[in-house]
């Protein structure tokens, strides 16, 4: 099984790891120095 290593859980790096989870026999690990994804361009909307 290949093994891919994202980091950064930014807008991009969420979309690859989202993407490449689809991905029948690849593992996808994501790396962030934050345990939450914050979506700021909602925050206007508050």
């Amino acid at each position: 099984m290949l093994e891919v290593v994202v980091l950064g859980g930014g807008f991009c790096g969420a979309a690859v790891a989202k993407h490449l989870d689809k991905v029948k026999g690849l593992k996808v690990v994501l790396i962030d120095d934050e345990d939450f994804f914050e979506y700021t361009p909602g925050l206007v909307d508050m």
